[in-house]
């Protein structure tokens, strides 16, 4: 009999290690399936699987996201959540789910589109499918997550400019804080995102002003930038120079603490934006100042009053 008080409870420590035993060996064997892919394609058009199972039915290789019925493109699944949770749950029914939804009225109606911290590049890759006319921009400084975003544009035509730097306040050169895992969603130029967190190196990354990336290109404006860049996003503003004041281009931008939601705010006080937060798988939250709260409520809109009206933004509105 199991000893009471026992810190395996009633099943007991051989139980848990037969149970451990038999999770690694279903992992191993779906690891090793062949036509996993397929199969995969087949179960997502024909059954409703429950979240919590899919986010362990991942594979490596591409597939389809399709936006709406007239628009889609191709992803690699790299094995990673971001891909998986699209596969599953589709474009804008999942992970930074509202956000892509909005992002998909803005797109159509920009002719210059910044993605900054573009990471695999489904942003770019969406406002590229939607508006093929339009000039998108994607930066991406990680060198292994900006191999994977030129896998992605090379596999819808290369019609994407992708630069491996960090957008920033200065061009030059600067210290980046990554993981040393192959985990693709957490890179900073901030040094505090590196504090009480193990596994974490230090290297120098490609640093530039968004205003030297637009004039670099030959580009007089811009109309719509994502930025999500652990931290550094007033400094990525700061770096627009007059294209921030001059164009005033519609914001979808993270923000993480309450020094970024003030710095952030204090840059586009005087600018005429109209301040939404995102409530992800909810809508937007007028708002008229920016803060920092959960995770689900991360991402703002900035948007000016003819791009909120021309876009129909104002059907995400919950209050």
């Amino acid at each position: 009999m199991q000893p009471r008080g026992s810190p395996y409870g009633a099943l007991g420590p051989g139980y848990r290690m037969r149970e451990a035993t038999i999770r690694t060996l279903i992992k191993h064997v779906y690891a090793h399936l062949p036509f996993r892919r397929p199969v995969l394609e087949v179960l997502r058009r024909t059954v409703r699987l429950p979240r919590n199972l899919t986010g362990h039915l991942h594979f490596r290789g591409p597939f389809t996201v399709e936006i709406d019925e007239f628009h889609r493109f191709r992803l690699q699944h790299w094995g990673y959540m971001l891909e998986n949770d699209l596969f599953w749950n589709g474009f804008g029914n999942g992970y930074e789910g509202t956000s892509l939804q909005i992002w998909r009225r803005l797109a159509p109606h920009a002719h210059v589109i910044l993605d900054v911290g573009a990471n695999t590049g489904i942003y770019a890759l969406a406002a590229r499918c939607l508006n093929p006319t339009a000039t998108v921009v994607a930066l991406e400084p990680v060198e292994r997550v900006f191999r994977r975003l030129q896998r992605n544009v090379e596999l819808n035509g290369g019609n994407v400019t992708v630069e491996k730097l960090a957008a920033s306040d200065i061009t030059g050169e600067a210290p980046i804080y990554d993981f040393s895992s192959d985990h693709e969603l957490t890179a900073s130029l901030h040094p505090s995102m590196s504090e009480g967190c193990g596994g974490v190196v230090e290297y120098a990354v490609a640093t530039k002003r968004l205003d030297d990336v637009l004039s670099g290109a030959g580009l007089g404006s811009v109309d719509l930038v994502k930025i999500d860049v652990e931290l550094s996003e007033p400094q990525v503003l700061l770096g627009m120079g007059a294209f921030l004041s001059n164009c005033k281009p519609t914001l979808l931008i993270e923000i993480l603490n309450e020094r970024v939601a003030r710095e952030v705010s204090d840059i586009t006080r005087d600018l005429g934006y109209n301040i939404f937060q995102i409530v992800e798988q909810l809508g937007l939250v007028r708002t008229g100042y920016i803060r920092a709260t959960g995770f689900k409520e991360r991402n703002y809109l900035l948007a000016q009053d003819g791009i909120v009206e021309l876009a129909n933004i104002r059907d995400f509105v919950v209050q």
